[in-house]
């Protein structure tokens, strides 16, 4: 395993945090799913852009491996808890 492949994973478990915090309580459920998607890739990106592995194979490896450590800590902690419902609570603007 590569350190770019290392810090995918690292940076996938505290993607859920960040999905939380922008998340809306009041929004249809697929935008949030959206706005998780996006914020898994975006990281993955980020990821991948400063190790410098901005070559196909490598990008596409350092990507999905954030997306699924993102979607995986969240299935099974942050959903799990309750932890990303009570930071979707917390932060959204408009309470139900």
């Amino acid at each position: 395993m590569s350190d770019m492949e290392a810090w995918a994973i690292i940076v996938g478990l505290v993607a859920p945090v960040i999905s939380a915090l922008l998340k809306q309580q009041g929004w249809k459920k697929e935008i949030n799913t959206a706005i998780c998607f996006a914020v898994a890739l975006i990281l993955g990106l980020g990821n991948v852009w400063f190790a410098g592995e901005l070559e196909g194979k490598t990008m596409v490896i350092g990507v999905a491996l954030t997306v699924a450590a993102s979607f995986t800590a969240y299935k099974t902690f942050f959903q799990w808890t309750g932890v990303d419902n009570w930071l979707t609570t917390a932060t959204s603007f408009k309470k139900n």
